[in-house]
């Protein structure tokens, strides 16, 4: 790197994001000998971008509950907020991401939102981030059969995955799912709401994900809307947006009529300790949520004693807006 920079005449000017995830140091950039920071000729960042009307306003949906219940074989804990599930050490997100009755309550706010913004806009669309592609056909088959919506899917194994983005762009089709496909430099920018139920839970992941919805189309409704749980980290990143964008705030709202069509039941998470019945996939926590050719599969649920995840209290909401 040192010896391109000594020979370089003229440097072209290179955009991006200034870090990697392995920590090893970009060619062409400039770093502190303290602390190993780069040095950015220029930062366009997300107060600017706004301003300027190249990004949309974003606004992320944390969506918590107040009684998880993790039920053993010889006692039953009660939490009231998904912060104080995971932090006892007994829980994992993924159990949250995985429940059904999770998952459904999350996508009917975003179904809700995308039929709003549908009414002046009718080619806006969803994206929904799965962790794994048997999550992903899960969440199709939730929207399929409890609220009767088609989604396209999109994953690492399709070998026609470039054309099944190309065709949705092109689409006037609510929603895409992806594992991994539509992450950084992917451009459909009539995408204007999206669901994170990704595992991955790092910030640069968070606002690639992000980026994916508010790209300007200079249309009356330039709405951005990410849907996620109330996960401590995501919940960090969320509120860091007020470092790039001012007039910052945080509200609460319940004016969604979530009522389901379908009668609700009782559907625990059994999580088993038989490892024969223990389900197995490939583990996304990358950046680019794709397994690699040294990846080996691992076991989803870790957990030695047999236990029942279950959410039974009520969901509550809080939006961290923007410029409202």
């Amino acid at each position: 790197m040192e010896n391109i920079q000594a020979q370089a005449t003229y440097t072209l000017a290179l955009t991006g994001t200034p870090w990697r995830t392995d920590s090893l140091p970009i060619s062409l950039g400039h770093y502190l000998d303290a602390d190993n920071g780069i040095i950015c000729d220029y930062s366009y960042g997300l107060r600017q971008a706004i301003t300027d009307r190249v990004c949309r306003f974003p606004k992320v949906v944390l969506i918590d509950n107040d009684k998880i219940q993790l039920k053993s074989e010889s006692q039953t804990e009660t939490f009231n907020s998904l912060q104080s599930y995971l932090s006892k050490g007994k829980g994992t997100y993924l159990s949250f991401i995985h429940d059904e009755n999770c998952i459904c309550y999350l996508l009917k706010l975003a179904m809700a939102k995308l039929e709003e913004l549908r009414r002046n806009k009718p080619n806006a669309g969803g994206l929904i981030v799965a962790s794994s592609v048997s999550h992903a056909l899960n969440i199709q088959r939730l929207l399929k059969e409890k609220f009767n919506k088609d989604a396209r899917l999109v994953t690492y194994r399709h070998d026609d995955s470039s054309e099944i983005i190309d065709s949705f762009r092109r689409s006037s089709d609510e929603w895409i799912i992806s594992i991994g496909m539509i992450s950084e430099g992917t451009d459909i920018p009539r995408l204007q709401v999206c669901c994170h139920l990704s595992s991955v839970k790092t910030e640069m992941y968070f606002r690639q994900v992000l980026g994916r919805i508010m790209r300007i189309e200079n249309s009356d409704t330039e709405e951005a809307w990410m849907y996620t749980f109330a996960e401590p980290n995501l919940s960090m990143f969320a509120h860091r947006m007020d470092i790039e964008v001012p007039d910052y705030k945080i509200t609460t709202t319940h004016t969604v009529d979530l009522s389901f069509s379908t009668e609700q039941e009782e559907h625990p998470i059994r999580v088993h300790t038989d490892t024969e019945s223990l389900q197995m996939d490939w583990p996304t926590d990358t950046v680019s949520d794709t397994p690699t050719m040294d990846s080996k599969p691992v076991f989803s649920n870790p957990i030695v004693e047999t236990s029942y995840f279950d959410v039974v209290g009520q969901f509550r909401e809080k939006i961290i807006s923007t410029f409202s």
